[in-house]
């Protein structure tokens, strides 16, 4: 990823994806320090399938590591993920919100979708 400031507040994100180019102009709101690592998170539901949330303007993610007995099955707003992963590089440790449970995570994988180059999929570690 790559971007370059248009404003004091608007950034041009271009995503490169395979053979495809991307732009796309996000507002960006930081808290007082200037970054961004603790995102609200919400469980996913078996009967629901993914591409439901995706239209909902979510992105599916996965959660798993030491501490959990099997992975968890997640899902975050797609534009507060997106600040996430603009203020902290793949590999960054991160704090989850998931309904009032707080996890430790690094950011251990994150896949975009080759058509449209908007977020897929994202996996969390628990650090």
């Amino acid at each position: 990823m790559t971007y370059k400031q248009a404003e004091s507040e608007s950034f041009l994100l271009v995503l490169v994806c395979g053979m495809m180019k991307v732009s796309l102009n996000i507002k960006f709101e930081y808290d007082k320090v200037g970054n961004m690592s603790e995102i609200k998170c919400y469980l996913r539901e078996d009967h629901i399938k993914v591409y439901k949330y995706r239209r909902r303007g979510y992105v599916p993610a996965i959660l798993y590591g030491n501490g959990i007995s099997k992975p968890i099955s997640i899902y975050c707003d797609e534009r507060l993920l997106v600040e996430l992963l603009w203020a902290n590089e793949q590999g960054s440790i991160v704090d989850l919100d998931v309904e009032g449970e707080k996890y430790r995570a690094v950011i251990q994988a994150v896949q975009l979708y080759e058509a449209t180059g908007k977020l897929d999929h994202v996996d969390f570690m628990i650090h």
